[in-house]
């Protein structure tokens, strides 16, 4: 996993002196989510497709401050990961989610998939083996697919991958093995998402964040 700095150095060596082109052409073609206009994006989220409200709960200690633009709002990011691990995990102490089940044998439909094999904890801990890269520097890894397959917007003509997210997962082939090591990928998250949503009954993840 690399250091943040790292990762700064790497972006700042893409950028010229005084401009944004190499930073922009590592980005795939896009209305709303290349830079800079990904700026404006993640503070309109609302605007651009359904979104859900996810209570802050009761007697909070301190007032939350929003100052990022006018409206207030902004998209969550990866922060989601963190928020849907952690009702995961209260399900696991529960006793409603075996964390060593097979996530085949909660979601079939993912039986084909690389993660049928894995396991909830291995799901949870982010130590699957899957054939996904995301390396936003590279306008072919895998990160792009996935949000093209889960963009709101209509199919380009002629389009014929996957069309959502669920159907993404499906198509998720096996690399390397289960276990193993830590990889960051964030689509581990959305399968975690569909397994608490079917042994909660079905309830939106959103829901059970609100409730818990």
């Amino acid at each position: 996993m690399i250091g943040f700095g790292a990762w700064l150095t790497h972006w700042q060596s893409l950028i010229r002196p005084g401009t944004r082109e190499g930073l922009s052409r590592t980005q795939p073609d896009s209305n709303f989510f290349s830079f800079p206009k990904l700026r404006w994006t993640v503070c309109h989220f609302r605007e651009l497709l359904p979104t859900e409200q996810v209570s802050r709960g009761i007697g909070a200690p301190a007032s939350l401050e929003y100052g990022l633009d006018e409206t207030g709002k902004r998209g969550a990011m990866s922060m989601t990961k963190s928020m849907t691990g952690l009702p995961a995990e209260i399900l696991v102490v529960e006793g409603k989610l075996d964390d060593n089940a097979l996530v085949s044998s909660i979601v079939p439909e993912l039986a084909d998939s690389a993660f049928g094999s894995a396991t909830v904890r291995q799901v949870m801990d982010m130590t699957t083996g899957l054939a996904y890269s995301e390396d936003y520097s590279d306008p072919d890894a895998d990160i792009w697919i996935y949000s093209r397959a889960a963009s709101p917007l209509p199919k380009p003509t002629g389009y014929e991958g996957p069309d959502g997210y669920f159907e993404y997962l499906q198509t998720v082939k096996p690399e390397g093995d289960h276990g193993d090591a830590f990889h960051y990928k964030t689509i581990n998250t959305d399968a975690l998402g569909w397994i608490i949503s079917r042994v909660s009954g079905l309830l939106p993840i959103q829901q059970r964040r609100t409730e818990r």
